[in-house]
């Protein structure tokens, strides 16, 4: 068995942009949000978390959950593990990433040596390679290839062989982790910005175990957005 803590970051320049116009299409477009970082009260929020007590911290390289991930838990221990699985799916030019080297400048402590160059991109698909481009004709990423990545994702931490683990990641990827390995109604891991659903799943079947639990952050709140 293994127990997960899937984590959703804090509050990113993103979700507080998207917060105040709820219009998908010029958000989404808009090159200053590139891998937006955590607001004042994104970090507020990390800041809150109970952070329950793991064996690896598993982090998407986005910037918004490396700094959830770094506040929330001590850099010394546990150990920090970078999994470019656990990116957000790409709709936006907040889920388009920095090279490996540019994360080490800003997070030195933490280790990003298996990581692609173009980790959040898929190959042969150069407009999420690029945020210019990105802005100029958005290619958002597949359901169907979000959902494979994170079965990888979900072998991948088994094959850690660790029994508690951490899960800092994104609003899209938790739910597709959840509906893609375990059938899970999307609705049930709705989470807010620095929630934390806790699930434990059986490393032989990769199958649920009892029920699934979710803390409330005291400082979030649930904003939906219009599609346009």
């Amino acid at each position: 068995m293994v127990l997960l803590h899937l984590i959703r970051h804090g509050q990113s320049t993103f979700n507080a942009a998207a917060d105040v116009c709820r219009e998908w299409t010029k958000v989404s477009r808009d090159v200053s949000h590139h891998d937006a970082p955590l607001t004042d009260l994104g970090m507020q929020q990390a800041s809150a978390i109970v952070a329950p007590e793991v064996d690896a911290v598993v982090v998407s390289p986005l910037t918004r959950a490396l700094q959830t991930a770094s506040i929330a838990f001590p850099l010394v221990t546990p150990q920090f593990i970078v999994m470019a699985e656990c990116r957000e799916s790409l709709h936006a030019t907040c889920d388009i990433g920095r090279s490996p080297s540019l994360l080490k400048k800003e997070f030195p402590d933490i280790c990003f040596e298996s990581l692609p160059e173009e980790w959040w991109a898929m190959p042969g698909r150069p407009a999420q390679a690029s945020v210019q481009r990105w802005a100029e004709k958005p290619d958002p990423e597949q359901d169907s290839d979000t959902n494979e990545r994170l079965r990888s994702a979900l072998r991948k931490i088994v094959a850690l062989g660790l029994r508690r683990v951490a899960v800092v990641a994104h609003y899209g990827a938790i739910q597709h982790f959840m509906s893609a390995n375990f059938s899970t109604d999307t609705d049930q891991c709705r989470l807010a910005n620095c929630d934390v659903l806790t699930v434990e799943v059986d490393v032989d079947t990769l199958k649920v175990m009892g029920d699934i639990s979710i803390w409330k952050n005291p400082l979030s709140t649930l904003v939906t957005y219009k599609i346009t």
